[in-house]
């Protein structure tokens, strides 16, 4: 249920546009549809509810190959091809 609501807020989906488009702020808020700044609001919530660093770039590799992981479990092939 915590993670659901989570999701509902587009702390999932926020992330996963970042990490896809290497962490440009931008080009991820237009692909989420939200202000930049709506944006940096959602990672810096994650960062202090999760004690994530999402400007680390080695938690930039893992994660895009996290979210790599979930398009193939989806059945698709990979976030490129999505």
């Amino acid at each position: 249920m915590y993670c659901e609501q989570k999701s509902e807020n587009g702390f999932f989906e926020s992330l996963k546009q970042y990490y896809l488009n290497f962490g440009n702020i931008d080009k991820a808020a237009e692909d989420v549809h939200v202000h930049r700044n709506t944006l940096l609001y959602r990672l810096k919530r994650i960062q202090d509810l999760y004690g994530l660093d999402y400007k680390d770039t080695s938690i930039m590799r893992k994660m895009y190959t996290a979210f790599e992981l979930i398009a193939c479990s989806d059945g698709r092939e990979g976030l490129w091809m999505s």
